[in-house]
């Protein structure tokens, strides 16, 4: 177990000191550490699925957004911004200067990294490329392009390979794709899954479900309506044969395929069919936003694009008025809907509030989402 970070410094300089091939320029010796940091921290961390799973508990999302980690753990379960503070605080103790990055501008907005060597500017995402580390595969985010920062140099795909050589990276992921497209049977879509998740480093309910919708993407594209991702939860104690035992309240991923439905509990290692004892809760959005992305793209408060009633009566608007983004105006983190004089907004960090312009009332939700009221102002 990992409990300081001097140790964690001590046995990464060792590492880097028995790279395959001495680096031909600083820069290079400089990347090729990050990298290799990225990769050794994917081992002990995961996101945290309170805050990447359930979005409506703003105050203990709040908590995890901004808390500071420490190496007194296995495991340890983080935010893009956790994340980013403990990959910058490790890389500056091996001389490595970097700068916290983010485009966002509302509470729960995602961070990165910048490298800047003399001219040359790179974009680093840690969390973002947290999964393909943790399976061996590419690196899709590492030194890529960022639409958001201009002049950024990007390392193409032969100069990932240099990196990778040198620090003697194995792009397992693709060696099991190449072993699965080889024996590759589609009534056999589950037991390919099986063995993937088997054999991945993956303890997170988040990580583990973004990994399977990159494996479907990747391997089972002719089946990727067939296939459902989802998050699960027991609702009570289940007792398996082999005497092990699931708790109440245990977070998994609900794999549906057709109408055949098994479970994984990354945590355990485990999967189980289709049984009473759990329930599934799809986390892919409920009420599909037309305007999501265009919300998104121009910094809606996070807190209000995630709460369902937002989603809920957004969509109903969509439809009944044929929103376009000519209609819509985002001003500071809120929505304006202009011909409709609707804005909607987050009160005192705890409601969300429709309120209609010139009116002496508007709606109040709480952000869990367990009430509606309509007030007097």
């Amino acid at each position: 177990m990992i409990c300081k970070m001097k140790e964690i410094i001590k046995i990464i300089k060792n590492e880097i000191s028995n790279f395959k091939i001495e680096p031909t320029s600083a820069e290079l010796k400089n990347l090729a550490t990050i990298k290799h940091v990225l990769i050794k921290l994917s081992n002990i961390c995961s996101r945290d699925d309170r805050f990447f799973l359930f979005k409506e508990n703003i105050v203990l999302r709040r908590k995890i957004y901004n808390k500071h980690l420490f190496f007194n753990k296995k495991e340890m379960r983080i935010s893009c911004k956790s994340y980013c503070i403990l990959v910058k605080k490790i890389l500056k103790k091996l001389d490595i200067e970097t700068t916290l990055f983010s485009a966002g501008h509302d509470e729960f907005k995602h961070f990165a990294l910048l490298y800047i060597y003399e001219d040359k500017k790179y974009y680093i995402d840690p969390l973002h490329d947290l999964v393909n580390l943790k399976i061996g595969a590419k690196a899709q985010y590492f030194c890529s392009e960022y639409a958001k920062i201009p002049n950024l140099t990007i390392l193409d795909c032969k100069k990932q390979q240099v990196l990778d050589e040198l620090i003697n990276y194995n792009d397992y992921y693709n060696k099991c794709l190449t072993n699965l497209e080889k024996n590759y049977n589609p009534n056999k879509i589950k037991e390919n899954i099986k063995y993937l998740m088997l054999n991945s480093n993956l303890i997170s309910v988040a990580d583990s479900i973004i990994f399977l919708n990159k494996v479907i993407d990747d391997i089972f594209p002719q089946n990727k309506d067939k296939i459902k991702i989802s998050y699960c939860r027991t609702l009570k104690k289940v007792q398996l044969q082999n005497k092990c035992k699931i708790k109440k309240g245990t977070n998994g991923v609900c794999i549906q395929y057709l109408d055949s439905i098994i479970y994984y509990f990354p945590s355990l290692k485990l999967f189980i069919k289709r049984s009473s004892a759990i329930k599934d809760v799809y986390i892919k959005p409920k009420y599909i936003l037309k305007l999501y992305n265009y919300l998104r793209e121009n910094n809606i408060n996070r807190q209000i694009l995630d709460n369902l009633y937002f989603q809920k009566s957004f969509s109903k608007l969509e439809k009944t008025f044929n929103l376009c983004e000519e209609d819509v105006a985002i001003i500071d983190g809120e929505a304006y809907i202009k011909n409709l004089n609707l804005r909607i907004f987050i009160h005192k960090r705890k409601y969300l509030c429709l309120k209609e312009d010139n009116s002496k009332f508007y709606y109040q939700i709480k952000l869990n989402g367990k009430f509606v009221k309509k007030r007097y102002k």
